[in-house]
């Protein structure tokens, strides 16, 4: 998606398994997608990983609206895909 809200959009039309979310996007911060994703109820059950290179709070908040998994950046492909396959799934 280009944007939080499109992302938001593509969730309620398709239910994915999982949700990769960054924190910085326009028109819906990834925070917001992700409280958006946990409040409906079609979609609640969705897998997020939120990657962010905001380390400081934004850790914090993720967790409180509903992250699975935060994943710093830069971050290494292969770590990402253990985190998916061995985590998550």
């Amino acid at each position: 998606a280009e944007n939080g809200a499109q992302g938001l959009e593509l969730c309620l039309a398709h239910h994915p398994d999982l949700v990769i979310t960054d924190n910085t996007m326009p028109l819906m911060t990834g925070l917001e997608l992700i409280a958006a994703i946990r409040a409906d109820e079609k979609i609640c059950q969705t897998k997020i990983i939120m990657v962010s290179g905001d380390r400081g709070t934004i850790v914090a908040e993720a967790r409180r609206v509903g992250t699975n998994a935060f994943v710093p950046k830069p971050y290494d492909l292969r770590e990402l895909l253990h985190l998916i396959t061995t985590e998550l799934m």
